[in-house]
């Protein structure tokens, strides 16, 4: 399985993409110990956080797997690189795989940088009702007048998942809000 998933790294063309950096593709190379033994699944995720930024585009295109493991801790180490993974999240939010989408919304939440709120408005409007889901539980962790307005109308979303999320987001949002007074 691990081979399987290092050859479908190095023939998706994002091998080109991360060309010339040694710490990309030594991260790159990573991701499939994330679904080994415990010991080496740790031992792998330990050195893409100390890898860092050059660690954010496979860590990106680990989102689409179709490995739940992978996806949960990609999104996982991304919000412990923090403020490096912020552009990237933010261009993931466009990326054509909804789970790319959906999990970059997600780690945008966690990661609670002020310059995610705009794009995770946007991602309300997504087609996919999973991605506008976890861009309004993202946003019930900004204190943002823009994100309550945004979610208020999310409440009234066509799609009754969206709604009870919308309305679930609202409820952590004023309890986080209470929380901080």
């Amino acid at each position: 399985m691990k081979r399987l998933l290092a050859l479908a790294f190095a023939l998706s063309g994002f091998a080109a993409f991360v060309y010339g950096s040694a710490a990309t593709d030594k991260a790159a190379n990573l991701i499939p110990d994330l679904v080994s033994t415990v010991d080496r699944s740790l031992a792998a995720h330990d050195r893409l956080v100390a890898i860092g930024a050059p660690a954010v585009p496979a860590l990106i295109k680990a989102l689409a797997s179709r490995d739940e493991v992978i996806r949960t801790q990609s999104a996982e180490i991304l919000v412990k690189i923090g403020r490096a993974s912020i552009p990237a999240l933010i261009d993931g939010l466009k990326h054509p795989e909804w789970r790319v989408r959906a999990w970059s919304a997600l780690a945008l939440g966690e990661v609670g940088h002020p310059k995610a709120v705009s794009p995770l408005i946007a991602a309300l409007d997504d087609s996919d009702w999973w991605v506008r889901s976890r861009a309004a539980l993202a946003l019930a962790n900004y204190a943002d007048s823009r994100a309550t307005r945004a979610l208020n109308a999310l409440a009234l979303d066509e799609d009754p998942r969206v709604r009870s999320r919308a309305l679930f987001a609202l409820q952590l949002q004023d309890e986080l809000a209470a929380n901080r007074r």
